[in-house]
């Protein structure tokens, strides 16, 4: 005769295979998080290669403003005025790269007045000039309530939301003009 504990094991290793038997039979069936609707991905604000652009324009309201364009395959300073081995092509690079790659944050039109988004005269104006010669100008309103992004628009006046990285870096040009910094001359020191 078989003893109580062995009926007990031989119980468990049942449960133990009936158990294995549902998982794997679960996990045959279709992953219901595939069927989910996916968010569809936000259109660019600007629908450009990065090589497409061959100029660029910040601007303020105070009348300060940085303006680059492209010669060949390198970048100058046209305002302030710099000669291309002046310039940090990396950090322009960078920008252009930030800029092309810039999504709206919201597809949906902000319903506010231009003038409460301070869109109407706009602090920071960016123009990007097109390999075809087109001059896109963006109107660079206030940051957002959320301070995830800034206020734009084009010459249609429709408020957008935009990330507020590359608008920022593409700011800072007018504190801080893309140019590398300037070698200091090393005396030599005398020998011992």
């Amino acid at each position: 005769m078989i003893k109580r504990n062995t009926w007990i094991m031989i119980g468990v290793l049942g449960l133990l295979l009936v158990a294995t038997y549902l998982l794997q039979q679960s996990g045959n069936q279709a992953d219901p998080a595939a069927d989910l609707p996916t968010q569809p991905v936000s259109p660019l604000v600007f629908d450009l290669e990065m090589t497409e652009i061959t100029g660029l324009r910040i601007a303020n309201l105070d009348g300060q403003s940085v303006s680059l364009q492209k010669t060949g395959d390198v970048w100058v300073l046209a305002e302030p005025q710099a000669e291309a081995d002046q310039v940090d092509q990396g950090r322009i690079e960078g920008l252009l790269a930030q800029l092309a790659a810039m999504r709206y944050l919201t597809e949906a039109r902000i319903n506010a007045p231009i003038e409460a988004l301070q869109l109407e005269f706009a602090p920071h104006v960016l123009t990007v000039t097109t390999s075809s010669g087109e001059s896109l100008v963006m109107k660079i309103g206030e940051v957002a309530p959320t301070q995830s992004g800034y206020y734009i628009a084009f010459e249609d006046n429709v408020p957008r939301l935009v990330a507020r990285n590359p608008l920022d870096q593409a700011i800072s040009f007018l504190a801080n003009p893309p140019l590398l910094p300037t070698p200091i001359p090393v005396e030599e020191l005398p020998s011992p």
